[in-house]
């Protein structure tokens, strides 16, 4: 089901790809993992030597950096955090599972809840005023979201155990 996330690159590794037909070294990341990087090196994480840097925006990547190295993955994958599964009978994602993480704590997905629970849409400024305003709707569904969002970062924290967790991005910041 990953395919249908990325499916022009489903099963090729970008950076061999381009090594192969330039013939010289390549060198990429993903937006995330620059940022934890950056937090590792001059941000709030710059006394830790094992970061995990969360963004919650449109979606939710993460970065792990541990002694100064972006930990990428086999195949530079690693991080899709918000491919995680949350709930199995969950609503459908766009990489074609049911339940990702994504699907519960992102922008379009508080928006969805919202726009399910009041019959209203809302952008997302309108939503984050709803919250500050107590809006039972948006403050149940901004709650719902850092319950879910904290359970997952709790099995993640379990496995990877970071010392410096960092959350960033317009979700978080609310």
């Amino acid at each position: 089901f990953a395919a249908r996330a990325s499916s022009r690159w489903y099963g090729v590794n970008p950076v061999r790809f381009f090594e192969d037909e330039f013939g010289v070294p390549v060198h990429a990341q993903n937006s995330a993992r620059l940022e934890g990087l950056a937090e590792y090196l001059w941000g709030v994480g710059s006394e830790a030597s094992d970061l995990l840097y969360v963004d919650v925006s449109y979606g939710v990547t993460s970065g792990h950096v541990v002694d100064g190295v972006i930990r990428s993955g086999n195949r530079g994958g690693s991080g899709e955090l918000g491919h995680t599964i949350y709930d199995w009978n969950g609503p459908v994602c766009t990489c074609g599972n049911s339940g990702c993480l994504m699907q519960y704590v992102s922008i379009p997905a508080l928006l969805r809840d919202y726009a399910t629970a009041t019959g209203a849409e809302a952008s997302w400024s309108r939503f984050c005023t709803q919250v500050a305003a107590d809006d039972p709707d948006a403050r149940r569904i901004a709650e719902r979201a850092a319950v879910i969002l904290g359970r997952v970062l709790v099995s993640v924290c379990h496995v990877i155990d970071p010392e410096t967790v960092v959350l960033n991005g317009p979700v978080a910041r609310q």
